[in-house]
């Protein structure tokens, strides 16, 4: 599954042994082929469709409800 979101640093200390992450860098272009091609969690989705409406300067105003 696909995760939106900010990381820095070596978080592979804090996985359990059965997990994995690939991190990877994906724009808006990408971001829609994923959503019209791949298959994800509604959850994922929605995440990726605020990202799609994100202002670059401020990617989590979704999160204030506006």
């Amino acid at each position: 599954s696909y995760v939106f979101g900010y990381a820095k640093g070596d978080f592979r200390q804090h996985l359990e042994e059965t997990e994995t992450i690939q991190v990877f860098v994906a724009d808006k272009e990408k971001v829609r082929e994923i959503l019209e091609n791949g298959r994800v969690s509604l959850r994922c989705a929605y995440l990726l469709m605020n990202f799609l409406k994100s202002d670059r300067d401020n990617p989590f105003e979704f999160l204030n409800g506006k």
